[in-house]
């Protein structure tokens, strides 16, 4: 079971995880608010690695 956090700025948030086998933790998004909830409504400005 991996597990997840979200770091939330004033305008920007970043969903970090930390995977099955440890080690790094991973950035898993970035974006406006919300964008670590699934798919982003702004393409282009959110990135979503996983």
């Amino acid at each position: 079971m991996s597990r997840e956090w979200t770091l939330v700025g004033a305008t920007t948030e970043y969903t970090v995880g930390l995977p099955e086998h440890g080690g790094w933790l991973e950035l898993r998004a970035w974006g406006p608010h919300g964008v670590g909830d699934g798919p982003s409504r702004s393409p282009g400005w959110a990135r979503r690695s996983t």
